[in-house]
C-alpha cells in the first residue's frame, strides 16, 4: 500500500552512499536525459537502481509526464526495496512506494511530475533495494502563463444611463511562458471588453476596457468575463467579474476597488463622483464602524454644466497584515441638489490583500536527548494560511542538527508533518534554530508576518 510521504527539502543531507556504474535495463526504456545509477554484486549477480539522474526538461503546464526507475535484480535472493520522496511537492510516486523483486527479476516505480506551477522542478527520489541505497535526482522546468487580473472585478459602480460608463483593469501573464488570449467569453449586450485579444509577455501588464453600455435605467449588472488561452495555462484562466448599475440622475459615484495588494502595503484610491449639474454641490463621506479604510470626510464637488467633471474622494487602505477580502460600505451624502441625484448614496470599497502567512507549530522544542550519539526525531507542523504559495528555503544553524520541511505551501494549506532531528558529536547541550526564508524563485509572495523559526535544544549525557 502507498503510504503518504512527508513533503520535505534536504536541510544538512548526506548523499546516499553506493553511486556506481550504470547499467541497462531489459524491458526498460531510458528516459531522456537520464545517467548513472547504484550497482552491487556479489560474483554470481548483482543488484541495479537506474538512473541515477532523470531530467523532465520543459513540461508544460498541466501536463502529467511520468518516468520509471528500475530495480534488477540478479543476487539469487528476493531484495526488498523502498522509495522515499525528499520533496512531493515537485515530484510523486504514482505507483507503489516499497515491494520485494525476485531474482532474477525487474521492479519498476513510476514517477510523475507535479505541473500546476510554471516554476522549475527540483528534488530527489531515495531508493533502498537490498544492501544498495541510491538517490535519484529528479529536476525539470515547468512552463506554461497564469493569467490574473487587477483588480479581479471591474466595478463601474454607478453610471449615467445616457452615456454608459468605462473602466480599465491590469491583465499580467504571472507565468513564465508567454500566452496568446484568442478571445473573451461571458460578454453581453451590457458589458463587453477591448481589445479582443491579446499577448501577454511574462510579468509585462497589459490595459483591458470594461465598457457597461448606454440604454435604460437599471438594477445592479453583473457579468464573468472569461480569457480563451488556447496555449498551455496553469490552472484554468481566472474570471473577471464585471458590476455596474444604469441610473437616471445627474450625479453619480462610483465604488472604490483596490484590487490585489500585498500585506505591508499601504493603498490610496478614490471615489469618484460625476457631476452633470452647473450647481454648487458638496459631499460628506463616512465609512462603516471597524472598517480597515478611511476616507476624507468632506469636500466640494466641481462643477459639471452639463460636460461631467469628475471629482475624486481620496480613500486609503493602512498596511494589512492578514489576507483576505475586506471590503466596507462607504456613505457619500450630496448636498446643494435634491434627491435622486442629491442625499445619501451607499457605494462599496473593497481589497484583496494578498500574501503568505507560514505558521510552525510549536516554535520551540527544548528535549532533545541523543544519548551517546543517537539520533532523536521530532515532528512539528507547518501551514500557509495565506492566499499566496510560498516557495520556501529552511535553513538550521547548527551542523549536529537536521530539519526537513515543506518547500512548497500552496495558499490557504493544510497542516503538514516536518521532522527536525538532533544526532550529538559531542557531550553537553546543543542549541539550534530551524529557520524559514523566501526562495528568490519565481518570484517571492509577500508575507504577511514574519517566517517562522524554530528554537531547539538537547543535550548528550
Amino acid at each position: 500500500m502507498r503510504r503518504a510521504i512527508l513533503q520535505r527539502i534536504a536541510v544538512g543531507l548526506t548523499a546516499a552512499a553506493g553511486l556506481g556504474a550504470c547499467a541497462t535495463l531489459a524491458g526498460l526504456e531510458d528516459p531522456a536525459g537520464s545517467s548513472g545509477g547504484a550497482t552491487t554484486g556479489n560474483g554470481s549477480g548483482e543488484l541495479t537502481i537506474t538512473p541515477a539522474d532523470v531530467d523532465f526538461k520543459t513540461i508544460k503546464c498541466g501536463a502529467r509526464p511520468t518516468t520509471k526507475i528500475g530495480i534488477v535484480n540478479n543476487t539469487g535472493a528476493i531484495a526488498k526495496w523502498k522509495a522515499q520522496s525528499l520533496d512531493e511537492s515537485s515530484f510523486g510516486i504514482s505507483s507503489e512506494a516499497e515491494g520485494s523483486v525476485a531474482s532474477p527479476g525487474t521492479a519498476t516505480i513510476e514517477i510523475d511530475a507535479k505541473t500546476n506551477v510554471a516554476r522549475e522542478l527540483g528534488s530527489a527520489l531515495l531508493i533502498t533495494a537490498g544492501n544498495v541505497s541510491q538517490e535519484v535526482r529528479l529536476k525539470g522546468v515547468v512552463e506554461g502563463g497564469a493569467i490574473e487580473f487587477g483588480p479581479s472585478t471591474a466595478d463601474l459602480g454607478e453610471v449615467r444611463m445616457q452615456n454608459g460608463g468605462s473602466v480599465e483593469v491590469d491583465v499580467v501573464n504571472r507565468g513564465n511562458r508567454a500566452v496568446d488570449i484568442s478571445s473573451f467569453d461571458g460578454q453581453t449586450a451590457d458589458f463587453t471588453v477591448s481589445p479582443g485579444s491579446m499577448r501577454l509577455e511574462p510579468n509585462v501588464p497589459k490595459k483591458l476596457t470594461v465598457k457597461l453600455a448606454s440604454g435604460t435605467q437599471s438594477a445592479l449588472l453583473t457579468a464573468a468575463i472569461t480569457p480563451v488561452v488556447p496555449e498551455a495555462h496553469c490552472g484554468e484562466p481566472p474570471a473577471l467579474a464585471a458590476r455596474g448599475q444604469r441610473i437616471n440622475t445627474e450625479v453619480t459615484v462610483a465604488n472604490a476597488d483596490f484590487g490585489d495588494i500585498d500585506c505591508g502595503a499601504n493603498g490610496n484610491r478614490a471615489v469618484v463622483v460625476t457631476n452633470y449639474t452647473s450647481g454648487a454641490l458638496s459631499y460628506t463621506a463616512a465609512v462603516a464602524g471597524g472598517s480597515p479604510f478611511t476616507v476624507q470626510p468632506s469636500g466640494t464637488i466641481a462643477l459639471g454644466n452639463g460636460a461631467g467633471v469628475t471629482t475624486n474622494i481620496p480613500v486609503q487602505l493602512p498596511a494589512q497584515s492578514t489576507p483576505g477580502l475586506k471590503e466596507s460600505d462607504l456613505t457619500v451624502t450630496i448636498t446643494g441638489i435634491g434627491p435622486p441625484s442629491g442625499g445619501p448614496r451607499v457605494v462599496k470599497v473593497r481589497a484583496n490583500v494578498r500574501g503568505m502567512l507560514i505558521t510552525a507549530t510549536p516554535t520551540t522544542i527544548n528535549d532533545f536527548q541523543s544519548d551517546g550519539g543517537a539520533t532523536d526525531t521530532r515532528t512539528f507542523t507547518v501551514r500557509n494560511a495565506g492566499n499566496r504559495d510560498a516557495f520556501l528555503v529552511w535553513s538550521i544553524s547548527n551542523g549536529q542538527w537536521t530539519g526537513s520541511a515543506p518547500s512548497f505551501l500552496p495558499g490557504n494549506s493544510a497542516l503538514v508533518n516536518a521532522q527536525v532531528s538532533f544526532k550529538a558529536t559531542q557531550a553537553g547541550t546543543s542549541t539550534a534554530t530551524l529557520s524559514a526564508s523566501r526562495s528568490i524563485l519565481p518570484p517571492p509572495a509577500a508575507t504577511c508576518a514574519p517566517l517562522p523559526v524554530l528554537n531547539l535544544q538537547g543535550t548528550n549525557p
